[in-house]
């Protein structure tokens, strides 16, 4: 992953990915999430299937599930007024993909799309944009869904437990204010419980198929914990909670900090 990024030129998409710890303990683990969802719908390696994607950032999903997926077909969608469309030496080498069209538009806006897709994937987006405008998107994405559709959401998880402990501490930046930033439009502004979304998905026409879970950034964090010994009281305090995390994480996967689900059209 890391060598696909540092053939890309710089730009704030790729900027912030070029880090090995990031890679190996989020996006690996979250593409290796996908591509069992990918399969669990029945797709193979050999399959000719449509996909359409909205949130293009480093450009990481999209060729990695095409390496799984030789033959799939991707039509993605980012942001209009985010960096990416005003990088035009960036733009140049997307289009030389083959396997995926890059086009402006927001998942909170959606016009008229054409087409019926096979995979619809939601990569971190939701925490992102208003819960009411998700599922009001969530609706209209089931009128482009192919009978055995899969839609698959990857998101943090709200009942995490480090998501719990920092709420409850009222530390760190778990949910910010709705002020837009350049990259991302705006930050984690909402997480979702999974069942939450499923009660959502449902809502809006979709049947849950699936849920996985996964530490994502908050293995970085564990790994840095253990790699550091305390020094004091407060430190060795913040060792045992981290780690007692950590444990208990492992032991229920559902208290982990990011979850992948699938869904299909009712």
């Amino acid at each position: 992953m890391l060598a696909f990024l540092n053939q890309c030129p710089d730009a704030p998409e790729i900027s912030e990915s070029r880090n090995f710890s990031f890679l190996y303990h989020f996006e690996a683990a979250r593409q290796m999430i996908v591509r069992k969802h990918i399969s669990s719908a029945g797709f193979g390696t050999n399959d000719e299937f449509d996909i359409l994607d909205f949130g293009f950032l480093s450009g990481i999903t999209q060729e990695f599930t095409h390496r799984a997926f030789p033959k799939a077909r991707f039509r993605v969608f980012d942001r209009p007024d985010g960096s990416l469309f005003k990088n035009e030496q960036y733009l140049r080498i997307i289009r030389k993909r083959p396997y995926l069209s890059l086009e402006p538009g927001d998942l909170t806006q959606l016009e008229e799309i054409s087409g019926k897709y096979d995979v619809i994937h939601l990569g971190e987006i939701i925490e992102h944009i208003d819960p009411t405008a998700v599922a009001k998107a969530l609706k209209i994405l089931h009128g482009y869904a192919k009978p055995k559709c899969c839609l698959i959401i990857t998101t943090p998880n709200k009942r995490g437990l480090y998501n719990c402990r920092m709420t409850l501490r009222w530390k760190g930046s778990i949910e910010i204010a709705p002020i837009p930033n350049p990259l991302h439009g705006y930050g984690h502004i909402h997480l979702w419980a999974p069942d939450v979304l499923n009660q959502t998905a449902e809502f809006c026409g979709w049947k849950s198929l699936d849920t996985s879970y996964y530490h994502g950034r908050e293995a970085e964090m564990f790994e840095r914990v253990r790699e550091k010994w305390p020094r004091d009281l407060d430190s060795l305090k913040a060792y045992l909670s981290m780690r007692w995390i950590e444990c208990a994480a492992e032991r229920q996967p559902r208290k982990r900090g990011f979850f992948v689900s699938s869904f299909s059209p009712v």
